[in-house]
């Protein structure tokens, strides 16, 4: 894999550079951790709600497919037209999964927007990997995959208690 190319004019990304792009990527990240924990609490809930239980597992199985598939089509994507323009359109396409999942009316809706959400969840991990890795050197990996642990670790913290318990 390749380094970034460096502007010879600019020279290598400073420590403030190289945390605002961190703080970006951690909000991605911190969007396909908060789903993972909420919905799997509140999973239940919607289901009974719409008297689907016995297409629970469909909800479960479309997102994770979706998801599965598409993380290696987005490194390639990525490969090809760029980290960032991918990372959009895998925000976006995440962000539109999930408002159309929470206007679902009934369980076909719900198992299909979230095969559509899992489309963008594909593109929110391995992206967010790959650019963090192109910031550090070879040496530098072990601070990136600390970053990231320690994020998970904190959005599961915040996120652990059932958002569902007062309804």
């Amino acid at each position: 894999m390749k380094r970034p190319k460096i502007d010879k004019e600019k020279g290598p990304l400073t420590h403030k550079e190289i945390l605002v792009v961190l703080s970006g990527l951690m909000t991605g990240l911190l969007l396909a951790a908060l789903d993972q924990t909420i919905v799997s609490t509140a999973l239940k809930n919607i289901v009974e709600e719409f008297d689907g239980l016995n297409h629970y597992t469909w909800v479960v199985t479309a997102y994770l497919l979706t998801s599965t598939a598409s993380t290696p089509l987005y490194g390639k994507i990525s490969d090809l037209y760029g980290r960032r323009p991918v990372f959009q359109f895998a925000i976006i396409t995440f962000l539109i999964g999930s408002l159309l999942a929470g206007a679902s009316q009934n369980m076909t809706q719900l198992i299909f927007t979230r095969a559509l959400q899992g489309l963008g969840a594909g593109g929110l991990m391995a992206p967010v990997r790959k650019n963090l890795r192109s910031l550090w050197s070879p040496p530098g990996i072990s601070i990136c995959n600390h970053y990231i642990f320690n994020w998970f670790t904190t959005c599961r913290c915040l996120t652990k208690y059932d958002p569902t318990y007062f309804y």
